[in-house]
């Protein structure tokens, strides 16, 4: 037979959307399988807060405070004089809504490492350890001991575990960045306040950081309800647009008069020419430059880290020749009268590395590097250039938004590519 307990976990989640507080400690304390998998968090905190601030203003609670984390009533003095003074006092102008107890602060790290905590009026302060998670007076604190790494007399008890990446140094924490991916780099930063202040992304490789950011560029925005963003090929990241200058959006997007790659905020050329701690920054903005073979920007001076870059390293001179005699050998002949087929894919996708001038040669190249010729002297567009060299499903999806680092990439690896007969 069924019980409540054997509903699916989903279920309980909507169930719990129509319960208030009271509801769910009643459900709460059914049985002992319903008090290990709810949660208190997984009920809205609108619910939770409305319910604590009724229950902090109920007259039986007079000499009780609401805690907000924990949602419980505590007596003054397990709450610092900063939660019950103040805007969080009780009976406030304002309704408190993010009181914390000492046991809340101390389990969540609310407070800063040793900083000074007072409870009551007249007393010494106490001094939270972020190590042990315990209060400890000035004498008891945490310093130089004989604990067992020599560094901290409360971990001498061996409950801290394993140490956390907080408390490695920062040539550390950098070599260690320089071997992880842009978007792994993001998740290890965002873990805790010391690692948000130490990870430097630029020790990620320009590859990586290209790699994420490189298809935002080419997705529509600018719809119904979404807002406007550009990418930054500076700090690579996505931002609205309000953040490039009119030069920078007219000269690389409605001009074109400079190739996308140059795109940079507002905070990035500050940071370049108006501080004078951006050289280094700048130097290595100028040192990049997009792959022969697959289009993504690495420094010039390094070879191409980047997973879709195998062709450059592993292609040799006869695959070249290869493709170029099988779409030179069924092109016609200049003396015939026709236009003549261009069969190398890297004379079109010039066009795209190269910074284009203003005027009627940007349509002439434009148009050339819209595809390549067939074997009749046709046009081939890039979604059927890519679908004959049966490149995969990967390059199909690029039809709906090819923009401008679509395009190099498509381009860029068709050289490689040994076209079939069918062309």
């Amino acid at each position: 037979m069924a019980t409540i307990e054997d509903l699916p976990r989903e279920i309980f989640h909507e169930i719990l959307q129509d319960l208030d507080l009271p509801s769910f400690a009643r459900l709460k304390c059914a049985s002992r399988r319903l008090n290990q998998f709810l949660r208190l968090e997984e009920l809205p905190q609108w619910k939770r807060v409305q319910f604590m601030q009724a229950a902090d203003r109920f007259p039986h609670n007079e000499d009780l405070l609401a805690c907000y984390r924990c949602c419980k009533m505590l007596p003054r003095d397990s709450f610092g004089i900063g939660q019950r003074k103040g805007k969080r006092r009780k009976f406030g102008s304002v309704p408190a809504r993010d009181r914390f107890c000492l046991g809340c602060a101390a389990a969540n790290k609310l407070y800063g490492h040793m900083e000074a905590v007072v409870a009551k009026r007249g007393e010494e302060p106490r001094f939270l350890c972020h190590h042990c998670g315990r209060y400890g007076s000035r004498f008891q604190r945490c310093g130089p001991g004989a604990g067992e790494d020599g560094r901290w007399v409360c971990w001498s008890e061996n409950t801290y575990g394993t140490p956390s990446l907080g408390g490695l140094p920062p040539e550390v924490i950098d070599r260690l960045v320089s071997q992880l991916s842009y978007k792994d780099a993001i998740h290890l930063s965002s873990s805790c306040a010391y690692l948000r202040k130490n990870v430097d992304y630029s020790h990620v490789s320009v590859e990586s950081r290209f790699a994420l950011v490189a298809g935002k560029d080419s997705e529509p925005n600018g719809t119904a309800g979404t807002q406007r963003t550009n990418v930054c090929y500076a700090c690579f990241r996505v931002r609205p647009s309000e953040m490039f200058t009119i030069k920078q959006i007219y000269t690389v997007d409605v001009q074109r008069s400079r190739p996308y790659w140059q795109r940079r905020c507002r905070s990035c050329l500050y940071k370049m020419h108006a501080n004078k701690d951006g050289n280094k920054a700048l130097q290595s903005w100028l040192r990049q430059r997009p792959c022969d073979s697959c289009g993504t920007l690495k420094h010039e001076d390094t070879e191409c880290q980047s997973f879709m870059c195998s062709s450059t390293h592993s292609a040799s001179a006869s695959t070249k020749n290869a493709v170029t005699a099988t779409i030179g050998a069924q092109a016609p002949h200049p003396d015939d009268g026709t236009a003549r087929t261009r069969t190398d894919a890297m004379v079109a996708s010039q066009a795209w590395i190269e910074p284009r001038t203003a005027g009627n040669s940007n349509r002439g190249s434009e148009s050339q590097a819209q595809g390549i010729s067939g074997p009749r002297g046709t046009k081939l567009s890039l979604f059927e250039t890519c679908k004959a060299a049966e490149h995969g499903p990967r390059l199909r999806k690029l039809k709906a938004h090819m923009g401008q680092p679509a395009r190099l990439y498509v381009l860029r690896r068709l050289e490689a590519l040994e076209l079939p007969q069918a062309i």
